[in-house]
């Protein structure tokens, strides 16, 4: 365990002061300061806000609920699973494309992305074969 310190404050009010915090550096250290119950409900809750998260995303970009369970079946901390695609990841593959001297594909895949948005370039994407 280590300690950590943490400017505490709000947007309003600004920096109200400094304090420590406990960062643990295994599940052992954090079951033994807190209880194994204790650490199992921490991490569940943390665990169901994430999976909360990747399903509202889901469900708000209209994924019935079956592909939605399959994401939440499928999920694993730390990766990004669900959510949007991000205009930096569509960026990296326009650059892959270019590289592999696929220019035209990547011009129609920015022209969709200019008047259609992110996720319709994605979707263009994968319906011409390249993997996202």
């Amino acid at each position: 365990m280590s300690k950590i310190s943490k400017e505490i404050g709000t947007r309003n009010d600004g920096k109200l002061g400094t304090v420590e915090m406990e960062e643990f550096t295994s599940i052992a250290e954090a079951v033994e300061r807190f209880g194994e119950t204790t650490v199992c409900r921490l991490f569940n809750r943390s665990l169901h806000g994430d999976y909360e998260r990747v399903a509202r995303e889901a469900l708000k970009a209209g994924k019935p609920e079956d592909e939605v369970q399959a994401m939440i079946d499928s999920y694993q901390p730390g990766t990004r699973t669900g959510g949007k695609p991000s205009a930096k990841k569509l960026l990296d593959l326009f650059v892959g494309l270019v590289e592999a001297g696929k220019v035209e594909l990547m011009q129609d895949a920015h022209g969709v992305y200019t008047s259609e948005g992110v996720d319709a370039a994605f979707e263009y994407l994968k319906e011409n074969g390249v993997a996202v």
